[in-house]
């Protein structure tokens, strides 16, 4: 589990993107545990306007986006 806040979520998941599975969290998604819901409310948002709360990484090259992740700022 690593801790960043909204801007560095975004920059580590557009960096990891090519090189691992990505599960995203965005903000504009988590009013509901529908998934039609889920996915009209992430759909009607361009991908640089989602907010993530989180992102997942899968793979074997998560171990390099880990041990180079900018220490977040208070």
């Amino acid at each position: 589990m690593l801790k960043a806040c909204r801007a560095q979520l975004s920059r580590l998941r557009e960096k990891a993107l090519p090189h691992c599975g990505i599960v995203d969290f965005p903000v504009q998604g988590q009013p509901t545990t529908d998934c039609d819901a889920f996915l009209h409310a992430v759909q009607t948002h361009a991908d640089d306007a989602l907010q993530y709360l989180a992102v997942g990484l899968i793979g074997q090259a998560v171990r390099l986006f880990i041990m180079k992740a900018p220490s977040p700022t208070r």
